[in-house]
């Protein structure tokens, strides 16, 4: 049968029950790169079909990193969808506590910024969300609540539809370049 534009002459896969495995949800490291920092497209809907998952470097220009957030504790989440005739969605949103300097700059360097995230689950697996022409854009909100017992914190959302693939799972193999954080 043809899904888009491509011809599919594989069966569907089944799925086993998961029992006695880590699912369990919450991600603890975001890691943020420029999409004009990406050298190719490395993601693709056969790979998707084929194998499920990315293995191997991925493709940086020279001199190019990852830059790493870590976002408060239970607080981000990943979304994904698949929509008939038209593609895949990915969120993601995260919140990172108080209101400073540092943040501050986080949100001028992120405004109509496209930019590729790795997202690093509570089980160490990794996810990639974005495409090298289909990438995230955040949003962010701040709230300085009006009681002393409530916290700061700046809210960072982004939800892309029309990518050719979903959330993509990275292997255990795959290798990446980020800039470490300063102490």
């Amino acid at each position: 049968f043809i899904v888009g534009s491509y011809m599919l002459c594989t069966a569907l896969v089944g799925l086993k029950r998961k029992c006695n495995h880590v699912t369990m949800g919450g991600v603890k490291r975001l890691y943020i790169v420029l999409t004009e920092d990406l050298q190719s497209e490395f993601l693709s809907f056969d790979l998707a079909l084929t194998v499920g998952e990315f293995a191997g470097a991925i493709p940086l220009v020279a001199g190019k990193k990852f830059v790493e957030i870590q976002a408060w504790y239970d607080t981000s989440k990943i979304d994904g969808e698949m929509k008939s005739g038209a593609g895949f969605t990915q969120g993601l949103e995260f919140k990172v506590l108080g209101y400073d300097k540092d943040i501050t700059r986080l949100k001028a360097l992120l405004y109509e910024t496209p930019v590729n995230v790795i997202a690093q689950g509570n089980d160490d697996a990794l996810y990639y969300l974005g495409q090298k022409y289909v990438p995230l854009m955040f949003d962010a909100k701040l709230v300085i609540p009006e009681k002393g017992t409530s916290r700061k914190e700046v809210t960072f959302t982004a939800k892309q539809d029309g990518l050719n693939v979903p959330v993509f799972p990275l292997a255990s193999t795959v290798t990446f370049e980020v800039t470490p954080l300063v102490a």
